[in-house]
């Protein structure tokens, strides 16, 4: 089987990443030839102009305007030509596989015209907003598709009610690139309370804020790690910073002894995968998180991890995990077990292909 993905972004983008590029390997190894064309570049574009023009004094400033221009017109150029390069390609592949990318209905109409073996992938509650017709061609595309892939239950609903076929797939986590700590740490040690995400999620963080204050407070052995965040005031000053990067996550991961994922709940968090929470548990730690979404199946509460509503909720549970090593070992050698059962690359590359060939199939049923 030959598959042609049409992804959102290159693999510095965080779903076109998890959603496909780390799916290759295992497609390859199952014998399935994949080619991917990235339709937009602009955060690989911003990821490389806003390091460089971080801390630019105003004649900079001037350049770095210059610079995202001429970068915003290139990848206009780059998205008419990989638009001409894809549809040219249509015909020479079994299964079209587009991800997160709501087309405009006409060149969805000529898609299908050509191969109309469409798969679509979303891993937000992205249907929420409706900016300039997005909705409109957000719900064309579920409803041309043949497959439709989600990420949990509440965007499985969504797709099922314009009558897709949906299949659910949590994550996946590629549990390979993630090494439990081979023992637990020698007594005196700090126990490391762990989040990781961006700027942008940050704020989650706030209604947590104070629990996590007094619990610094009552334990001199424990501190706060951040991966990816913004320093927030009122975290306090025992909290450690750290710039994400994809090569040394895994690494900065291992050093957490409970990883946490604090969530307002509303229509878009109700849409989140849960990310976070695998990696946690491919890393083999322990998590508390909020009841919303995805979280509430990820964790088993009490054997995973712990679920937690309230800051008084909140401080119970983190308190658990910090003064009880045996609990924190159970619980992140049980988490790293269901991550390899439930949510891996090689539970659901099988299901992923078997729906793909029975995609193909139908179509030349019909």
């Amino acid at each position: 089987m030959k598959i042609l993905f049409l992804t959102i972004g290159t693999e510095i983008v965080a779903s076109s990443r998890t959603r496909v590029y780390q799916f290759l390997p295992h497609l390859k190894k199952a014998g399935v030839e994949a080619v991917v064309m990235p339709y937009d570049y602009t955060e690989t574009f911003a990821n490389i102009i806003i390091p460089i023009f971080a801390k630019s004094r105003p004649p900079l400033k001037l350049l770095r305007k210059a610079v995202s221009f001429c970068s915003n017109l290139l990848n206009i150029v780059i998205r008419l030509l990989q638009t001409i390069r894809f549809l040219s390609s249509l015909r020479r592949f079994d299964v079209i596989y587009i991800q997160k990318l709501a087309l405009p209905v006409f060149l969805q109409n000529l898609i299908k015209r050509a191969n109309p073996n469409i798969a679509f992938d979303f891993d937000d509650a992205v249907f929420i907003k409706d900016e300039s017709g997005y909705k409109a061609r957000f719900d064309h595309m579920i409803t041309s598709a043949g497959l439709v892939t989600v990420e949990n239950d509440y965007t499985t609903d969504y797709a099922r009610r314009l009558n897709a076929p949906v299949l659910r797939m949590t994550g996946p986590i590629d549990c390979s690139r993630y090494t439990p700590r081979p023992g637990p740490k020698t007594p005196g040690e700090d126990i490391v309370i762990g989040w990781i995400g961006s700027d942008s999620t940050a704020e989650y963080l706030l209604p947590v804020a104070g629990a996590l204050k007094i619990l610094c407070e009552e334990h001199p052995n424990l501190h706060l790690e951040f991966i990816g965040a913004r320093k927030l005031d009122a975290l306090g000053g025992r909290s450690i910073y750290k710039k994400w990067a994809f090569g040394s996550e895994a690494a900065d991961l291992k050093n957490f002894d409970i990883g946490i994922m604090p969530l307002p709940d509303n229509e878009w968090t109700r849409g989140k995968g849960g990310y976070k929470i695998l990696q946690y548990m491919a890393a083999g730690i322990p998590s508390v998180a909020s009841p919303v979404g995805i979280n509430s199946l990820l964790i088993r509460d009490g054997e995973t991890g712990f679920l937690a509503t309230t800051p008084g909720e909140w401080r119970d549970r983190l308190k658990k995990l910090i003064t009880d090593a045996g609990l924190r070992r159970f619980m992140g050698k049980s988490a790293r077990k269901e991550a390899e059962e439930k949510y891996s690359f090689e539970f659901y590359t099988p299901q992923l292909i078997s729906r793909l060939e029975g995609l193909k199939r139908t179509s030349r049923s019909v």
